[in-house]
This record gives C-alpha cells, structure tokens and sequence, in this order.
C-alpha cells in the first residue's frame, strides 16, 4: 500500500488549493500554495467537521518533490526560492485522485468539491486540453459531468446502507439466539460456547467471533449477551442506518 501523504489526510482542502494554484499561476511558489489552501479553508470556517490544520512550508516543498518523482511536476530555483510547475499530466492524475473518492465525504466537502467542478468545470477542460491523451480527455469529461460527485456520494451511501442493513440482519439473529438461551437458563459463558459458527463478523478471517467473544473477561462476556450486542444494534446500527438515509434523501433532492 502506497504511503499516505499529508495531503490524503484532508483531500478537498488541500487538492483544490494546489489545483487553483495551478490554475491560476505557471510559475507556482511555496507561498501561493499555503494561500490557495488558507483561502479554501476560510470556506469550511462555519461547518461544524472543520479541524483546522498548520501545513508548513516544508510539506509543501515535499509535495512537489513527490510529484516530481512521478514524473508530474518540475522544481526550480529562482535565486533562494523554489518555483515549481505542475504539468497537464500531474494535475490530471491530482484531480482524478480528488474525485474518484469511494467513500461518504463530510457533506460540506462534497458541497464544496461539486460547486467546484461546476464553477471551474470548463475552464479546467479547457486548460488541459492540449496536454492530454485522448483516453485521459475521455476520462476527464466523465469527471466533470454534472453531478458527478453527488451520484459518487449517493453511490458510497447506498453500499453503507447495504453494509449496515447486512450487520443489522446478524446482529437481529444472534439476538434471538441469546433470547432463546436466556429464556433455557443458560450463563453467558453457555452461550457463547454454543454460537453457531454461521454467526460471523467481518474479521473472521483473523479471529472468529466466538473466539473474540470468549477471550473477554467474564464480567464483559456477561456484558456483550446480556446488555452490549443489543445495544450496539439500537445505539450504533440503527441511528447510523437512518443517517445514511438522510443524507441520501439529501443529495437526491438537493441535486435533483
């Protein structure tokens, strides 16, 4: 797996600030960057997910010492200050890695990113038309479409809403599986000891759950039966699944 850098840490905001400074300035500086991200991130100023973050110049210069390795940008001196240009392939390959996102971004962010697109849609087009293949223009017009990260969004919901559906399925059956060894009598330690092997989670394949569960001290296995797996499904599943379907009905009417 390739190492994360601190710009995958907060995509939106920094991609769209190295994107606008590439759009707007051939010859890029440490400094146009940190701005372009600052301006960015006064936008995020009013929602409530926003953790401010300092970027230093030094990360900045080390972003285009990765792209450079890539075969995406150029890196020059002009006296004591560093000038780097980004080519037609690198903001491409930036871009692409900014909107094929596959998983529910903050819905300011996936506000933003749109707006974004919709705003500089044709003039990014425009930009990078003369230094693309053809297949990257194909790819790219399929980028810019309208709505594009709204049905990426609604798509990650709807596999959400799958994945909670499918755990909140398993979670009902093993309740009454514990419900009908309560109503027998049988400890928690019973119980546990009888689950089935067809009642899994998603780690079985490092620890099946029946030896998770009897690994716990006695105290929490009588926890997890009695108290703790019915709670996670009232408490956990169940709120989670309904806030995936707000959002959903949200980017269906909002983008309608």
């Amino acid at each position: 797996m390739a190492k994360r850098g601190f710009e995958d840490f907060h995509p939106v905001i920094v991609k769209c600030g190295i994107l606008i400074t590439a759009f707007s300035l051939e010859k890029i500086r440490v400094k146009d960057i940190l701005f372009h991200i600052s301006l960015v991130k006064d936008v995020f100023r009013s929602s409530n997910h926003f953790q401010d973050f300092d970027l230093q110049a030094v990360q900045v210069i080390r972003f285009f010492e990765k792209y450079k390795s890539k075969g995406w940008a150029q890196i020059d001196s002009e006296g004591a200050v560093k000038v780097f240009r980004l080519k037609a392939d690198g903001i491409f390959d930036i871009f692409g890695s900014l909107v094929s996102l596959e998983y529910i971004l903050p819905a300011a962010e996936a506000i933003f990113l749109q707006s974004f697109i919709d705003s500089y849609g044709s003039y990014i087009q425009k930009f990078l038309s003369k230094g693309l293949k053809e297949e990257q223009l194909s790819q790219l017009a399929l980028w810019l479409a309208p709505g594009y990260i709204q049905k990426q969004q609604l798509r990650a919901i709807e596999a959400g809403l799958l994945d909670l559906g499918t755990r909140m399925r398993d979670a009902a059956q093993m309740q009454v599986y514990i419900n009908e060894g309560r109503k027998k009598g049988l400890s928690a330690q019973a119980i546990i000891e009888g689950l089935p092997s067809d009642f899994s989670y998603r780690l079985s394949h490092q620890k099946r759950f029946k030896e998770w569960l009897q690994e716990m001290p006695a105290e929490l296995q009588t926890y997890e039966v009695e108290t703790g797996l019915a709670l996670r499904q009232k408490n956990l599943y169940q709120p989670s699944y309904r806030h995936l379907e707000m959002l959903k009905r949200f980017y269906t009417e909002e983008f309608s």
